[in-house]
């Protein structure tokens, strides 16, 4: 996971890690080693905030959000809930998904060595006091909100952004201790998922195969040749079968939805090689009447095969 890094007196923080999962969701860790054994929770009305009381069961430090592309939002601390936004394909705005208040920088987790793929922010050496991040979806092409320090952009389509807050005035009860670290869920929600699973995750793979297919376009030599309907001639035939991953692991993808996770044919121009169905995992099941997921066996050397081989015909049954 990329993480975001705050820089204090020439020390590195760790903030918060995100990571972009395959079907465009993002999952964002405010990160914290160790336990808690005592914690505060309350809720807040129109009188202000009703009385704290102790956490009931040890809990990790580190709060952990998924924010699905189709916009169902999973806290998975404080006894998890979930929050409906609107997908985050169809963004028209910003949207908060989460405030994070600290009592100071120099309380989060150090870093002894960044990496590349880190983010890291400069903080004034005189900033010592309780601040607020605040971490929002919004669409990629609008331009930077106020207090922003970055975002973390998923294919040009969508992005999650980063804002410090200077001013804190009521954030926390009057009688939390002043060390406490403190999330805040926005209240306003959909009442019910946009979109389903299966036909978000078609929508996010297309739109990743048309920036592959114009950014190949781009490259061509012969790019000036190549007319605007052909292109999109070409998105619209979609991906089809994706070549092996690192593990060998082909992908077969649906144009659409079918009627139940269908039954996988391959035929190969060798003979001896035979596709293998991998089970999905208990996470991907919403997936399954849109993707599949093989492997390559080769009957001769009774190994799989990781690099491409020559496929002849694929076909997905689902018994219409």
């Amino acid at each position: 996971m990329a993480r975001l890094l705050l820089r204090r007196n020439g020390v590195l923080r760790h903030l918060a890690s995100v990571k972009v999962t395959h079907d465009g969701s993002i999952k964002l860790n405010l990160v914290r080693e160790g336990i808690s054994e005592n914690g505060y929770k309350w809720t807040v009305d129109g009188d202000g905030s009703s009385p704290v009381s102790s956490r009931d069961t040890p809990e990790s430090k580190t709060k952990s959000i998924t924010i699905h592309t189709s916009g169902r939002i999973n806290y998975h601390f404080g006894g998890g809930s979930i929050r409906y936004v609107p997908c985050l394909l169809d963004l028209a705005h910003v949207v908060t998904i989460i405030h994070y208040s600290i009592p100071s920088v120099d309380l989060l987790d150090d870093v002894e060595q960044s990496r590349e793929e880190d983010w890291i922010c400069e903080f004034s050496a005189e900033i010592d006091h309780r601040m607020v991040f605040s971490f929002s979806v919004l669409p990629a092409v609008l331009p930077a909100v106020p207090g922003e320090l970055g975002r973390f952009g998923v294919e040009g389509l969508y992005a999650l952004t980063w804002c410090a807050e200077l001013d804190v005035s009521g954030v926390t009860t009057g009688n939390l201790p002043e060390a406490v670290f403190t999330t805040f869920r926005p209240s306003a929600s959909l009442p019910t998922q946009t979109i389903r699973e299966e036909y978000v995750y078609l929508r996010f793979r297309r739109a990743m195969y048309a920036n592959d297919i114009t950014k190949a376009v781009a490259d061509s030599p012969n790019s000036d040749a190549i007319t605007a309907e052909q292109i999109e001639a070409m998105i619209q035939a979609g991906p089809g079968v994706y070549p092996p991953n690192n593990e060998g692991i082909w992908t077969v993808i649906t144009s659409v939805p079918m009627r139940i996770a269908p039954r996988l044919i391959v035929s190969f121009e060798d003979e001896r090689f035979r596709a293998e169905t991998v089970d999905l995992r208990p996470g991907d099941t919403r997936l399954a009447t849109v993707r599949v997921r093989f492997k390559v066996f080769d009957e001769q050397t009774k190994r799989y095969v990781k690099q491409r081989v020559a496929i002849r015909n694929l076909v997905l049954d689902s018994e219409l």
